[in-house]
């Protein structure tokens, strides 16, 4: 099972800008769609499905992810852009540094 994860941040706050609030992924939506896709029947055999949480803005059906593997998202980004809020820098962590 393919999943094609919409955006997950880590401070899981979405709320500063529209394309954070149609395409998040909540941290426990991500944690739930992972889990749905392991525990999936094998007679499913290969499928992709998209996920996000069920955002007011989304801009992909979840239904196929729904019927597929029963994922059903309990977060939304909510409905409105929080202008104090700003994209968090990449997180300096080890695992996410990459070589030059």
């Amino acid at each position: 099972i393919s999943l094609r994860i919409g955006w997950t941040l880590s401070n899981d706050k979405p709320q500063f800008s529209g394309a954070s609030l149609a395409l998040w992924l909540s941290h426990r939506d991500t944690a739930e769609l992972h889990i749905r896709a392991i525990e999936a029947p094998e007679n499913i055999g290969y499928t992709c499905v998209f996920g996000t949480s069920n955002n007011y803005w989304k801009v992909f059906s979840l239904q196929h992810a729904k019927d597929m593997i029963g994922f059903e998202p309990e977060d939304d980004a909510g409905r409105e852009i929080d202008h104090q809020l700003t994209q968090l820098e990449r997180d300096d962590t080890e695992f996410k540094m990459h070589s030059v």
